[in-house]
């Protein structure tokens, strides 16, 4: 680790402690957890045909990122989290048992942003400031170095660019097919 990355992560410590923010951001970043609320939201999407096909965006956006960060290069990098280095950080919620880089949050944050991009200006816009907070609150509570985060951020939004070139592909080769 870099001194830069630690110097992040005491800046952002040294911000905790007023109890109402610490408390907004816990219950903010709990509502990526497992990416709850983005799988609520792609489910809610892909219930209604006006906004079915940004749901698949979503969805394979997702399952596309859970493969890369979650099963993939958490495992294989296990990159220890910095309260293993400095017992101070990450006391403001349950120590996460899976390893640190990349920050799946962060990552299934961004992948649901990206793929918000054909929705419009106003959705993705949306989106992508929430997908910011989150990758903040990982570091506000840190739980994550800064570089888990830029990685999560990176891999999201390639996995949600991914998603919406792969599905338009598709849906076009079988309205090619004769489906609709």
């Amino acid at each position: 680790m870099t001194q830069i990355e630690f110097s992040v992560l005491r800046f952002f410590d040294a911000m905790t402690g007023w109890a109402p923010l610490d408390n907004l951001v816990v219950a903010f970043t709990k509502l990526g957890d497992a990416g709850l609320i983005f799988v609520l939201i792609t489910t809610v999407l892909l219930c209604f045909r006006k906004t079915r096909r940004i749901g698949f965006y979503a969805a394979v956006a997702l399952v596309c990122d859970l493969l890369i960060v979650n099963v993939t290069l958490k495992p294989l990098i296990d990159r220890p989290r910095p309260f293993t280095y400095l017992q101070q950080f990450g006391h403001l919620i349950s120590a996460p048992r899976d390893s640190s880089f990349p920050s799946g949050h962060t990552g299934a944050a961004f992948a649901f942003a990206f793929a918000m991009l054909p929705a419009g200006k106003k959705w993705f816009a949306l989106s992508l400031v929430f997908a910011v907070a989150m990758g903040l609150s990982r570091l506000y509570l840190t739980v994550h170095f800064l570089s888990d985060v830029i990685a999560g951020a990176v891999i999201g939004a390639l996995c949600g660019l991914f998603s919406v070139y792969a599905v338009r592909k598709v849906l076009a080769y079988t309205n090619r097919l004769g489906g609709k």
